[in-house]
């Protein structure tokens, strides 16, 4: 109702309509070419052109009923105007022609404005939180796109080149080297070049990597053990362990034991003793590896001793014949043969004068065992066991 009374307004600018007036009399031309300009923004304006508009009569461009624009008096020449307040998409544009005195009569032609929507667009961005002593940091875009030009800010300063998304995927990852970056809060300011048909939009996103300084521990304290063979383990014991961080022992560059991890209490280590394996007798200098903070810096060191001391044989058979087991020939030049009453499995272990395992073997279900130990010239301790009896008798290797 108001839409036609605006235009009944406008019909009253020329006066009262005369209901004696027939509608020949009229002189508004209806065939008048008609142009404009499209597409546009939204929000922008559109340029109405009128060829050879008449002198006197009015024209009023029109979407459906409602009224856009003003109204513009004809020249009798070239008319141009401009409207607004077109919705975004097609919109189909009638021209309204008012003579003083007669019925409104819509031009024949009627003209279409493309109007295009705003870009819409969003991303957002977020940064790491690393220690000062690594490399680089992260900043990730999510919502990326390879056709978007992107660039970082601190405050009003470009930081480093602008680049584009990456292809193929949503999320693009940015690597920033940490020599660039201030201990504490670095604030990143992510701003997108949005290109379309009508202007360059540029959006922006905020970000912050936190940048720590490596934190301080007290220095653990380690503590090497003292064994005895035939001993199968003994202790470090590392005071002060920091909480998530992983302790490695190495005797030189060979790893020894497993690694343990601190979790606020003190660690117990077990390192391997006597075998094929573990410590023989003897002191060792043990190295505990660990690093701090999470930064990758070069591992730090501590240092302990361990002491295995060689069996201390209580027993000693000299002749050739235990009550279980017998050796012979003894001494021998290069094979010995043991004979076990037992009839379990039979292990022996060979010993040098200060403890040291030179030579170990076992056999199943047999009562004799004959060795080749490859020794040198000396006095061997040889220990045997089956079914749970120990006994040992000294060798001698001419």
């Amino acid at each position: 109702m108001l839409k036609h009374l605006y235009k009944t307004a406008l019909i009253a600018i020329f006066g009262i309509l005369s209901f004696q007036k027939s509608f020949a009399q009229c002189s508004a031309k209806t065939d008048l070419q008609v142009s404009a300009t499209s597409p546009i923004c939204y929000g922008g304006l559109s340029m109405v052109t009128i060829k050879n508009s008449e002198m006197g009569v009015g024209y009023q461009a029109t979407v459906g009923d409602m009224a856009v624009g003003s109204l513009n008096m004809g020249t009798g020449n070239t008319l141009s105007f401009s409207i607004s307040g077109l919705s975004p998409g097609v919109n189909t544009v009638s021209i309204l022609a008012l003579a003083p005195g007669c019925t409104g009569v819509y031009l024949t032609q009627k003209i279409t404005i493309v109007v295009n929507s705003p870009a819409v667009y969003s991303f957002s961005v977020s940064g790491d939180t690393i220690c000062s002593a690594s490399t680089i940091a992260q900043l990730t875009i999510t919502g990326s796109s390879p056709t978007i030009q992107y660039q970082m800010f601190r405050g009003t300063t470009p930081f480093l080149d602008p680049f584009f998304g990456d292809a193929g995927t949503s999320t693009t990852v940015k690597n920033i080297p940490t020599s660039l970056l201030a201990i504490g809060e670095n604030k990143i300011t992510v701003t997108a070049t949005v290109s379309t048909t009508c202007q360059a939009v540029v959006l922006s996103a905020n970000a912050t990597i936190l940048v720590n300084p490596p934190p301080v521990y007290p220095t653990p304290i380690v503590i090497g053990d003292t064994v005895t063979l035939p001993a199968t383990t003994a202790r470090i014991l590392i005071k002060y362990p920091m909480t998530g961080q992983i302790y490695q022992a190495f005797e030189g560059a060979k790893q020894v034991g497993n690694s343990a991890v601190g979790a606020g209490k003190e660690i117990e280590m077990l390192i391997p003793v006597g075998g094929s394996n573990g410590l023989m007798a003897g002191s060792h200098t043990i190295n505990i590896h660990y690093s701090v903070g999470g930064c990758n810096p070069a591992p730090l060191s501590l240092q302990t001793t361990i002491l295995v001391k060689p069996e201390v044989i209580t027993s000693i058979e000299d002749n050739l014949a235990t009550s279980n087991f017998a050796v012979y020939p003894n001494p021998f030049s290069s094979e010995i043969t043991i004979t076990s009453k037992l009839k379990g499995q039979l292990k022996m272990q060979i010993r040098d004068a200060v403890g040291n395992i030179v030579h170990q073997e076992s056999i199943s279900n047999t009562q004799d065992l004959k060795l080749n130990p490859d020794l040198k010239s000396g006095l061997y301790f040889l220990q045997m066991e089956s079914e749970g009896v120990r006994e040992t008798v000294k060798l001698i290797k001419q």
